[in-house]
């Protein structure tokens, strides 16, 4: 059984990673950096922020679940965002993925308090 869990994991890890998000697949993996163009909390039924990232080939929802607000999050900053396309809430989005503020010196986006 353990060799199962084994080959079944290194498919998962073997799966192809999108790098645009025009080229990203449902249940695929992907790391792409974009620009933020919208920020969104909402408080019912539950506590999420929804982040939507361009990156020139499309827009991609980012749902963070349990949070408000992220310091350094905000519209026009760049940011990496790296997860597995995922359909929740009747949304296609990554859920909670990881993420990296791409430092661009950008003076108005500078990180929010």
């Amino acid at each position: 059984m353990a060799r199962q869990r084994t080959r079944a994991s290194r498919q998962l890890d073997d799966d192809p990673i999108a790098h645009t998000i025009a080229s990203v697949a449902r249940r695929q993996r992907c790391e792409v950096s974009g620009a933020i163009v919208s920020i969104e909390a909402f408080d019912r039924p539950t506590v999420v922020l929804d982040v939507t990232v361009d990156d020139g080939t499309g827009t991609l929802l980012c749902t963070f679940s349990g949070r408000r607000e992220i310091p350094g999050f905000a519209v026009g900053r760049r940011v990496s965002v790296a997860g597995r396309l995922v359909r929740y809430r009747d949304r296609q989005c990554l859920l909670n993925p990881a993420y990296e503020l791409e430092d661009d010196g950008c003076a108005s986006c500078a990180t929010s308090s």
